[in-house]
């Protein structure tokens, strides 16, 4: 049975999960943030993902962050809930268990440890899209599961109704069109991306939105991107483009002093939240490294860049 229809589109942020020095969920952490994201256009969030670091959370920490965003967002934006796993059955358990009558759709990526063939990927997504009447929305990021999933493979799950939409963050603009072409329906299935630095080159494609890192930092960027676009205005499109190339920047100067790229991306947002009075601190879950102190002044040189 197909999921029921819903259309996102817009400015829909990947939630960082504010955490307090002990480890603990900063519930105040997490609605500044909503309401800084919901104030500056957002059209929706999406909680539990990557930069949600849901992997490392156990389920009663998830519960807590969906019941929360929940109260907090009050039905003014679309709530999307990652629910990553590396089997059907494992992610059918999660939905049921994190399941909440707030929820707009559940995100989900490809099985990962287990080399699988393309059917046996189908058979993944139909199984856990046959389990919920909820959207089932395709998270592709072959850079954590190590695998792409085929824009044959995505057309058909979205024209069966398997699954109603896409969140592509395999930074691969080709594949995507092949995706925008392929699919018969679509008023109906929403395409958004997820690469920051292909936000202008998606759009030109057909992107619904987008879900982009950096939206956590600077949404202004995503929704004045997107309002350009919209207007015509092609020339302000690549202004704000370039502006978010700039920032693109902040992801890797972490690992430039040793740590490992998912902190040095999570780290280098938190930091900035900090910075802008949104977070209090900028701590990360284990065992991931804390952010440099030297890299701190090359952050903020990057930072107040993307205004010059």
């Amino acid at each position: 049975m197909a999921n029921h229809i819903l259309k996102f589109d817009g400015v829909i942020p990947p939630l960082l999960t504010p955490l307090q020095e002990d480890g603990k969920v900063d519930l105040n952490g997490l609605e500044a943030i909503i309401e800084f994201q919901i104030k500056s256009g957002a059209t929706g969030v999406f909680i539990l993902g990557s930069s949600g670091e849901t992997i490392y959370h156990r389920d009663e920490t998830r519960a807590e962050i969906i019941a929360h965003t929940a109260k907090i967002v009050k039905n003014r934006v679309n709530i999307l809930v990652g629910a990553l796993d590396s089997t059907p059955l494992r992610v059918i358990e999660q939905i049921r268990k994190l399941s909440n009558p707030n929820i707009d759709g559940w995100v989900v990526t490809a099985p990962y440890y287990a080399n699988l063939s393309d059917e046996e990927v189908e058979n993944h997504f139909r199984l856990i899209s046959k389990s919920t009447s909820e959207p089932i929305l395709a998270y592709n990021i072959p850079g954590n599961t190590h695998r792409l999933l085929s824009s044959s493979l995505l057309a058909d799950l979205l024209n069966e109704g398997t699954i109603t939409g896409l969140k592509d963050s395999s930074n691969n603009l080709p594949e995507f069109e092949e995706v925008v072409n392929k699919t018969k329906i679509r008023d109906v299935v929403s395409l958004l991306t997820g690469a920051d630095s292909l936000a202008q080159g998606a759009l030109n494609l057909g992107a619904d939105g987008f879900v982009p890192g950096l939206s956590n930092v600077r949404p202004d960027l995503f929704v004045s991107i997107l309002n350009a676009h919209k207007s015509g205005d092609d020339k302000k499109v690549e202004q704000i483009q370039e502006r978010i190339n700039r920032l693109t920047k902040i992801y890797g100067i972490g690992q430039q002093f040793g740590i490992g790229r998912h902190a040095s991306e999570l780290g280098a947002m938190k930091i900035a939240l900090v910075r802008s009075g949104i977070l209090k601190t900028a701590r990360v879950a284990n065992p991931l490294s804390e952010y440099p102190k030297e890299a701190i002044k090359t952050l903020y040189e990057v930072l107040d860049s993307v205004d010059k």
